[in-house]
């Protein structure tokens, strides 16, 4: 999986929309002493890796997410096709037990790991039958404070990457754990196949990068399945990552005889709870049933950034709940296929309740593209923030007529330098809100959009294979000068 494929890959629909005219959480602690994001350049060119910047968006600065590029790391080897489990030193299958040799034990090399470690995992299929709660894993690498190295777990060959199942490969219905758990700090997760979920949980400045995931993993009654979770985690990172075929469609999906469920199954692909300063960027995430990236609740400082979200009809691309201070940037979010009821692009359903009344929640969406969805951008009323720079086309009607904006007007929000579809209507609440069918009279409601357009189908003509704004208005016409939409940023 390349960078390229991933920030490029298009659902089978987009050309022919473009073409025919649409231009288990933890308990809740004290709230942290959160400040609102800013705006700031991705990469400022000096020299410093700092403020927004990473190794993704700006490695002039930051150097490369190449986890061969990290210096000073010792080698440990693992390979579950060798007969003996070695000490994981040497690149050969060891002569005897404990001998020079790679491990064959994918836990055993887990635990050995200290900081500076790189633990190459060689191809095939990993699993184990183990036991344990939501929080735990079929394979797990425990706390390790690794501040001046970090421990590193990557394929042997990037172009053939092991799987690590949170299901029994011979028995697809017993699916007890997430294959992956991490809870260590300074932990890089790369450059491996996830058949379940993989997650962070409890660690502090760890990433999952280049990892391709599918079906997903959910407890029993809980619903809340997904691919990539991140949990209880301090400025976390994901990135560079294949989300896709997400199972949790039906009701019960992870219940296991005799255990039964009323619950809705919800599967998403990236999903958050409970973490300060956790950022995704860059992942493309496709075919799930819920939701691209949901983040439950109780994160602060959370920036969704870069990211190619392809929604089904019913799902929304980036849903927070219980939230505050956080930015969602640069994003891509299609639905793909034909028009379905609820399909959203962002919706901002809630502050937190930690906050005291009167608070700051500040939820900021800009510079993001919206295609094909029935609703655009939705803010409920409780809340505060930027909607700025964003594009959205294609908006189609589901359960009801489909929506630019929904927005209540006063306090602290904002909103402006938006290319809207004239075909869709504004709102000062998602349900039973005053609707405006039109701009002018959206604008002369609120004061809100001044500078913002609308046309039918979309105000911008997209470029089929990027999505793209095309036409000389829609690249000039931001708050900056530049375009409106993800490609507005670079």
């Amino acid at each position: 999986m390349t960078r390229e494929y991933l920030v490029t890959l298009l659902g089978v629909g987009i050309a022919a929309l473009v073409a025919a005219g649409c231009g288990g959480g933890t308990t809740a602690g004290p709230m942290p002493d959160a400040g609102p994001p800013s705006e700031t350049s991705i990469c400022d060119h000096n020299a410093v890796c700092d403020g927004d910047e990473t190794c993704a968006s700006c490695r002039e600065d930051c150097g490369s997410c190449a986890v061969q590029d990290i210096p000073g790391q010792r080698a440990k080897f693992v390979d579950r096709a060798c007969p003996q489990n070695g000490d994981g030193l040497t690149d050969a299958c060891a002569a005897g037990a404990g001998t020079a040799g790679r491990f064959n034990d994918l836990q055993a090399a887990l635990d050995s790991l200290v900081a500076g470690d790189t633990l190459y995992v060689y191809a095939g299929d990993y699993w184990r039958d183990v036991r344990g709660g939501d929080s735990e894993g079929v394979f797990t690498l425990g706390a390790h404070e690794t501040v001046d190295a970090p421990i590193v777990v990557t394929a042997r060959e990037a172009s053939d990457p092991p799987t690590l199942h949170s299901c029994d490969p011979s028995n697809l219905t017993f699916c007890p754990l997430p294959a992956l758990a991490v809870y260590g700090n300074h932990v890089v997760v790369d450059h491996l196949n996830i058949r379940g979920r993989a997650q962070l949980w409890g660690a502090a400045d760890s990433t999952m990068q280049y990892l391709t995931c599918t079906h997903g993993w959910g407890a029993c009654g809980d619903g809340n399945w997904a691919c990539l979770r991140i949990e209880a985690c301090t400025r976390c990172r994901a990135r560079y990552n294949w989300v896709h075929s997400v199972a949790g469609r039906g009701q019960g999906e992870a219940c296991l005889p005799p255990e039964t469920t009323t619950n809705e199954d919800r599967g998403a692909g990236l999903k958050e709870f409970t973490s300060d300063g956790t950022l995704w960027e860059f992942n493309t995430v496709q075919d799930v049933p819920r939701g691209a990236y949901d983040l439950h609740r109780h994160s602060v400082r959370s920036i969704v950034r870069f990211n190619r979200f392809e929604i089904e009809p019913t799902a929304i691309g980036i849903r927070l709940e219980r939230t505050a201070f956080f930015e969602a940037y640069g994003n891509v979010i299609v639905n793909p296929g034909a028009p379905g009821p609820g399909a959203g692009c962002i919706h901002l359903i809630g502050r937190d309740e930690r906050l005291a009344p009167g608070a700051q929640s500040r939820m900021d969406a800009h510079h993001n593209t919206c295609v094909g969805v029935q609703d655009g951008i939705t803010f409920s009323p409780d809340l505060s923030g930027r909607i700025e720079n964003n594009l959205g086309s294609g908006l189609v009607a589901g359960g009801e007529s489909p929506k630019n904006l929904a927005l209540a007007p006063g306090g602290a929000s904002f909103s402006d330098y938006n290319a809207f579809d004239a075909n869709a209507d504004y709102r000062t609440q998602v349900y039973n809100g005053s609707e405006y069918a039109t701009l002018a009279e959206w604008q002369a409601a609120t004061g809100y959009d001044t500078y913002s357009r609308a046309a039918a189908g979309g105000a911008c003509t997209l470029d089929p294979a990027t999505l793209a704004a095309t036409d000389g208005t829609c690249t000039t016409m931001s708050s900056t000068g530049g375009a409106v939409g993800a490609f507005g940023l670079t």
